[in-house]
Formats: structure tokens, C-alpha cells, sequence
């Protein structure tokens, strides 16, 4: 768990609240403060000397977690696509602090279309059928993805181990420049980013040079509030890609004698100045 030097009271203490109820989860890799890459290829380098763990979990200290997340991390290390050849990548959902609050997942092969989230046509279905799982207590199914946030990331041991064979240990993570014809792409699409992030960077190289599938869970318990000011979920999610019930997309009907007239800036100024 990579922590900064000032964390929330409120995230520390959800952190205390979810490990009494279980255990801890493994030992704890220190690292000073430093440049987000840096300090993800330093944790990745100390816990790879070490033989007494099987799965890395990724959480970042702005994230407010379940406190389902031990037991729901204890199925996801069980089951067979996870420890097959092609699995050993989960990640977990949370939400951007700015509007839209868009799931910070993506969709396939970001590589050939640059960061495209996972559509509201796919994830709001995804987001009621989870609901209803969770207050069934019932496991939630996962979702084949192009990449996610480390915020939220389970990933199994070979995976690092095979990264770092070809990479070397501490260059695991990186943000490589886009290539100019899908950084066009991008541009066009406006988001003006140059560089992959080194979450969903990672995500396309296991893809590409280890045949890993990529998986988001929608499972609640896999899942956490992003720190801001406020504390961004689903709920935000949801109001920003929905309308209201009784809403209906037509035309204003106004009362006899009124009518909407387009605002007069310049007269509001001068008689501003009056």
C-alpha cells in the first residue's frame, strides 16, 4: 500500500476498521515520497526480494475502500480465469474527482484508440446488477477491460516477475510517450494527454507481451470512494449520466407573455457602469 506522508484521518481510519475485521494483508513496504512511477517501481522492487507473498494489491491512500475488500480479494485469488495463463490483472472501480466521474476503467485496446472510458451504456447495467448482488450478498461477475487505475489494482505475482524479467525490476512502470498517429487521435477526441499513465501503460504491455485479459470487477467490495471534496462513488456517477425520473427532453413550455431572449452582456455593462 503506497501512502503519502499526509493521508486523510478518515481514509487511515476506514484502513484500521477493515483490517481489524480480518488480518493484515501481507507485509508493508516503505518507500519515501517521490514521483508516482518512481515510488510504484520502488514498492514493486522490495516486495519482488521477498517470497512470502503471491499477490500484490494496489491501493492508494485517496481511496476509501470497502470493508468487504478482504473477502471479496480472497475469491478473486481463488478463481480459475485469475490463476490462469491469461489472467492474474483485476482492477477495481473508483470514479474521477471532476465531473463526469467517469469509472476509471477503459475500454479494449487502448493502444490502437488512446483512454476511452468504459461506456454509461455498459457500466450503469454493471453498476444496478452489482447493487443487487451486494445487498443479496452475492459475488458480482467482472468485465473484460483495456486498463485501470492502480488506485484499485489486484495483480498476481508471476505477472510482476515476468514484466520484470523483461524489463528489468525497477522499470516495471513507466509513462511513455503516445505515438504521434494515436496521439492525433486523441487530440481530436479532445483530451490533450501526450503521455500513458503508468497504470493503464502497464495494462497494455501484459496485454501485449504476456497475453494477460485484463479484467474490471464490479463487485462492490472491490471497489472505493475517491477522496476530494468530497468523497466521489458511484452515486456521482450515476446523477452525471442519468436524468432525473419525469424528466422530459423537449421544449420548455412557458406561461402567456414570457419568452427567453438571449442575454444583452454589453447593455448589462454599460448599465453596470452607470
Amino acid at each position: 500500500m503506497a501512502i503519502e506522508k499526509v493521508a486523510p484521518g478518515d481514509v487511515l481510519g476506514q484502513w484500521l476498521e477493515l483490517l481489524r475485521r480480518t488480518y493484515w494483508p501481507g507485509p508493508i513496504f516503505k518507500l519515501r515520497p517521490a514521483y508516482i512511477v518512481q515510488a510504484r517501481n520502488g514498492l514493486t522492487k522490495q516486495a519482488l526480494l521477498r517470497g512470502d507473498w503471491d499477490d500484490l494489491l494496489w491501493v492508494d491512500s485517496d481511496i476509501l475502500p470497502d470493508t468487504g475488500l478482504p473477502s471479496r480479494i480472497a475469491e478473486l485469488v481463488e478463481r480459475p480465469d485469475y490463476n490462469a495463463s491469461s489472467g492474474g490483472v483485476i482492477c477495481g472501480a473508483y470514479y474521477g474527482r471532476e465531473y463526469p466521474f467517469e469509472v476509471q476503467l477503459y475500454n479494449q485496446h487502448p493502444e490502437l484508440e488512446g483512454l476511452q472510458f468504459i461506456h454509461p451504456s455498459r457500466w450503469l447495467p454493471a453498476l444496478a446488477h452489482s447493487k443487487r448482488c451486494y445487498e443479496a450478498h452475492q459475488s458480482a461477475p467482472l468485465l473484460p477491460c483495456g486498463g485501470g487505475g492502480t488506485g484499485l489494482m489486484l495483480i498476481r505475482r508471476d505477472v510482476l516477475e515476468r514484466m520484470a524479467e523483461m524489463k528489468g525490476p525497477g522499470a516495471i512502470w513507466e509513462t511513455p510517450a503516445l505515438e504521434p498517429a494515436l496521439a492525433e487521435r486523441v487530440r481530436a477526441g479532445g483530451d490533450e494527454r501526450d503521455h500513458w499513465t503508468e497504470d493503464v501503460w502497464f495494462c497494455v504491455e501484459v496485454n501485449k507481451r504476456l497475453g494477460v485479459q485484463v479484467m474490471a470487477d464490479t463487485d462492490f467490495r472491490f471497489s472505493g470512494a475517491h477522496e476530494n471534496y468530497d468523497r466521489i462513488g458511484p452515486q456521482h456517477y450515476i446523477a452525471s449520466h442519468t436524468m432525473p425520473p419525469g424528466y422530459e427532453d423537449r421544449p420548455l413550455k412557458l406561461p402567456q407573455g414570457y419568452q427567453v431572449i438571449q442575454p444583452n452582456r454589453a447593455a448589462r455593462r454599460r448599465a453596470a457602469a452607470q
